[in-house]
């Protein structure tokens, strides 16, 4: 170390590249290691150790681990298409970026991303995260349990819980019929309206339920000031704050992308959350150069089969960047 014994960039950064030295399973990569807190000799809970003096520098980091072959896959995806991967970032770590405001994260938040697939949430407190992870359900089951309830098919029953769904059937009349002809002329019957809702509550009554799970094992189920941010596609369902409300026991909100210029009408859809904040985190990673901020340098061109294309993505994101 230094002779004056003073923490520098390099310090930080060895430490941090000293805990990815784990034990991983065969089949995971490290995506993140986010430092949660420093100790630096005998004090500990040091949030940035840069210019402090001591011996012995160490880290408290939170692993985020990913398939490495969904990693490689994604990377042989895009150099196909003529695109270099900059970086990779777990959704609910770019969706973050463009919906909490740092005032939530120091009081205590729990973001949760209801995607097709899956359902990912971020906890953050006092600015940091302190927990993070993805529940293997999200709103595409909700579909397929319409589907296999109403025996119809993907297609029908995803039009018909976009256009009559809710999150909660208690106030829905139980004699309310829906025609499924209006959505498939080869499909005929009537289905009932609260039968569905019933259907679309107990699936998101089983994510939430998974959620409040793991706020319980971390200690803080019930205890977040700031409440639950709800983004994704899944978070459109009529009502869905109100059951949110009931499983989680905390106040709950939906979340918009926020921090952009331009069309933000094109963007203003808790669906959009993650683009925008991965637009973002490019932003930053890139630094804060006029040229960087009209999003020219967000994807670099390694083909010349693929300029227009690339040109015209880039234009695209130029638009939403200040």
């Amino acid at each position: 170390g230094r002779a004056d014994g003073e923490v520098i960039e390099d310090d930080i950064n060895r430490v941090i590249t000293e805990a990815q030295a784990i034990q991983l399973p065969m089949n995971k990569d490290i995506i993140h290691v986010i430092p949660k807190k420093y100790r630096l000799d005998d004090s500990d809970n040091i949030t940035n150790p840069l210019g402090m003096r001591g011996v012995r520098l160490e880290v408290e980091a939170l692993i985020v681990q990913s398939s490495a072959a969904h990693v490689k896959n994604l990377n042989k995806c895009f150099y196909q298409a003529g695109l270099e991967i900059k970086d990779i970032a777990l959704e609910p770590l770019a969706s973050e970026k463009s919906v909490l405001t740092k005032k939530q994260k120091e009081l205590g938040v729990v973001l949760v991303n209801i995607g097709g697939g899956t359902t990912s949430l971020v906890v953050f407190e006092e600015g940091e995260i302190i927990h993070t992870t993805v529940l293997p359900v999200g709103a595409g089951h909700i579909t397929n349990d319409i589907a296999i309830g109403l025996r119809t098919s993907v297609e029908i029953a995803e039009k018909i819980k976009l256009e009559y769904g809710s999150a909660i059937s208690r106030d829905i009349n139980v004699k309310e019929e829906i025609d499924i002809s209006n959505f498939d002329s080869r499909e005929e019957g009537l289905i009932s309206r609260h039968h569905i809702a019933e259907i679309i509550e107990a699936r998101l009554s089983e994510i939430f339920e998974m959620v409040y799970k793991e706020l319980k094992n971390i200690g803080k189920a019930g205890l977040l000031p700031a409440g639950v941010v709800l983004v994704g596609g899944g978070a459109k369902l009529p009502r869905i704050i109100e059951l949110a409300k009931d499983v989680l026991r905390l106040p709950v909100q939906i979340g918009f992308p926020s921090g952009f210029n331009g069309i933000m009408d094109k963007v203003d859809d808790p669906s959009f959350t993650t683009v925008a904040g991965l637009l973002l985190w490019g932003k930053e990673d890139m630094g804060t150069t006029a040229d960087n901020l009209s999003g020219k340098k967000m994807i670099n061109k390694i083909s010349k089969g693929t300029e227009y294309t690339v040109d015209k993505v880039r234009a695209w994101a130029s638009k939403f960047l200040p």
